[in-house]
């Protein structure tokens, strides 16, 4: 799962099985109660701090040009570059579709 993850040697350190504070715990309940201490020692105990809050950008969201629905960009929305600029779709079929009505040279992204 680890190596999954392709976590560095300082992240993988920090990584330990089981999670929680051992009190015995059976039930789903107890386990989560094991882990919420695990959590208070650690703040109050140890001086964890959470880190510094980083701004994250609101999601760029466009209008489909064909149907009208509002789309979220990120790397699998369906897009277009033709003479017009850049123009995004809510599935392949807009898409399709835009390229089908607009056949100037566009390319396809």
């Amino acid at each position: 799962m680890l190596d999954e993850m392709g976590l560095d040697e300082a992240e993988r350190a920090r990584v330990r099985t089981p999670v929680g504070l051992d009190i015995g715990a059976r039930t789903p309940e107890e386990i989560a109660l094991s882990i919420m201490a695990e959590l208070v020692r650690a703040v109050r105990l140890d001086d964890v701090k959470a880190p510094e809050e980083i701004p994250v950008a609101p999601p760029v969201q466009v209008i489909d040009p064909i149907c009208g629905m509002t789309v979220v960009v990120d790397q699998e929305t369906p897009h277009v570059v033709d003479a017009d600029g850049d123009h995004w779709f809510c599935g392949s079929g807009c898409r399709d579709r835009y390229l089908a009505d607009h056949p100037a040279h566009a390319e396809i992204g």
